[in-house]
């Protein structure tokens, strides 16, 4: 991982970004994915994406035990590993 990795810059704001995309402003900020809102931001452009769950269980599976956690207490390798695999899930259903 990169020296100068931190969850605000390499996931909540590119978060943000992706979100403002699909859900438009009201979409959670940077500081709000931060504060607890990661799973409950991806979940939220996924079912937008998707529809539902029902093509991505294992996704919803691995990242539901990080609900309403603070990025503070997500280690950075499991936070990386669910952002990285949620941008996958997204390029694979365009």
């Amino acid at each position: 991982m990169e020296e100068c990795w931190n969850f605000h810059n390499n996931i909540a704001i590119p978060l943000e970004e992706i979100g403002k995309l699909h859900i438009g402003k009201t979409f959670p900020s940077a500081d709000a994915i931060e504060r607890g809102e990661f799973v409950e931001a991806m979940h939220l452009v996924l079912s937008v994406v998707f529809g539902n769950f029902d093509e991505i269980p294992e996704f919803v599976k691995a990242s539901k035990a990080y609900a309403s956690v603070p990025a503070h207490e997500i280690p950075n390798e499991i936070a990386t590993e669910l952002f990285e695999d949620f941008k996958r899930l997204l390029k694979v259903r365009k």
